[in-house]
């Protein structure tokens, strides 16, 4: 397994309410995508089999977020604010 940090397009960041994520192929078939606020507390978690993925962040209060993104053989983790 790969632990890969930042290197997927997150944007905008910070966020408002929507943000796009563009894997750019780095993942391949099921994926699955969790959010856990700067604590580590898991807020939602889904699955999907989509390379460009539009995300609706607006149930988020402001805060320093983490995106887990991952399918059978790798893991993606990016970082995010939302305003």
């Amino acid at each position: 397994m790969n632990l890969y940090r930042d290197i997927i397009d997150l944007t905008p960041n910070p966020v408002k309410s929507k943000a796009v994520i563009d894997l750019s192929g780095r993942l391949s078939g099921n994926k699955t995508i969790s959010i856990n606020n700067a604590l580590g507390i898991l807020l939602r978690i889904w699955n999907t089999t989509e390379d460009i993925i539009n995300l609706d962040l607006s149930f988020l209060g402001a805060g320093l977020y983490i995106l887990k993104i991952n399918d059978s053989e790798q893991v993606i983790v990016v970082k995010f604010i939302k305003e």
